[in-house]
């Protein structure tokens, strides 16, 4: 018997129980733990693979490690102590002073040493005018010192009651004078103060221009031929405004030079040297005192009275 499947309406090739249909639709899988296991099986090679390959990692870490660890921590324990110390200074202070005063050894560690601290002890000290105190890197401390500069010795009080010669700076410090030889000291001339209320001494003004007036007669090429012996400020406050101030130079040949505290050394030291010349073309009379100090005119004064006219 024949079927006619054209006009056969119990299969449907169309509609939502076509072939079509039925073969694009949701498949209903039943999920079991061999089929996930074949599913992921790939992909349990490579995990596997990734983790030998970094417990292979860890284990030479963990070998290693220690020894690289001990021979660090000995190179960075051994570089924070201190063992060098870079000492500078402009002036007379050495290495054995510098020991005295920071009382610095290996035994301390770089990290611990107050710099600031060290910075303020040292410039306690009347002769340090300014230090730095600078880290360096791994076991260094670097110290440099600017010191006053003296341009006089002074007779100063100590504290058995006596007194002592001291070293005064361009910058009117009074200082001991550490490091600086007995001959050096002998060279400078002697400073004679103003004296203020109650005979003080300090503070010392005005000493800018006392070594202003020193050059002065480096540059005129006058120290050959008049040697400074003493520098005497009694008449002279450092007080600028004030009239009459006068800064005294004592010398070999001269006794007294007056010279005006607040007027230009340079045309003082020409009327100088004038002076000089005719005292040359006249025998080298001995001279007892020339005041410069007088406007742009001068007043010598001889120990011959036959000289009265100059």
């Amino acid at each position: 018997m024949k079927f006619n499947f054209k006009e056969n309406k119990s299969v449907s090739y169309q509609g939502a129980h076509s072939w079509r249909e039925l073969s694009h639709g949701k498949e209903s899988k039943i999920i079991t733990f061999a089929s996930v296991l074949r599913r992921i099986r790939g992909y349990l090679k490579y995990g596997l693979l990734l983790t030998a390959i970094f417990g292979f990692i860890w284990i030479v870490s963990v070998l290693f490690q220690p020894s690289v660890e001990k021979e660090l921590g000995t190179e960075v324990r051994g570089a924070s102590f201190l063992t060098k110390v870079l000492f500078q200074t402009d002036g007379a202070l050495d290495q054995t002073w510098l020991a005295k005063v920071t009382k610095l050894n290996r035994r301390v560690q770089l990290m611990d040493i107050n710099i600031f601290d060290l910075k303020s002890k040292l410039e306690a000290f009347d002769q340090v005018s300014n230090a730095e105190v600078n880290r360096i890197f791994p076991d260094s401390l670097k110290i440099e010192l600017m010191e006053e500069q003296p341009i006089c010795k002074i007779r100063s009080g100590n504290k058995a009651g006596g007194s002592q010669w001291s070293l005064l700076s361009e910058n009117g410090i009074i200082f001991f004078g550490q490091g600086y030889s007995e001959g050096f000291t002998a060279s400078l001339p002697d400073f004679v103060p103003y004296l203020r209320e109650g005979g003080r001494v300090e503070p010392v003004l005005g000493v800018d221009r006392v070594a202003s007036l020193i050059n002065a007669f480096s540059n005129a090429d006058l120290a050959s031929d008049l040697e400074i012996r003493a520098v005497s400020a009694k008449n002279f406050s450092g007080e600028i405004g004030m009239p009459g101030q006068v800064i005294e130079i004592q010398t070999r040949r001269i006794p007294r030079i007056l010279f005006s505290a607040y007027e230009d050394f340079t045309e003082q030291m020409k009327r100088l040297r004038y002076i000089l010349i005719h005292l040359s073309a006249r025998g080298d009379p001995e001279v007892l005192k020339v005041d410069l100090s007088l406007m742009r005119s001068a007043a010598v004064q001889f120990k011959d009275s036959r000289f009265d006219a100059f």
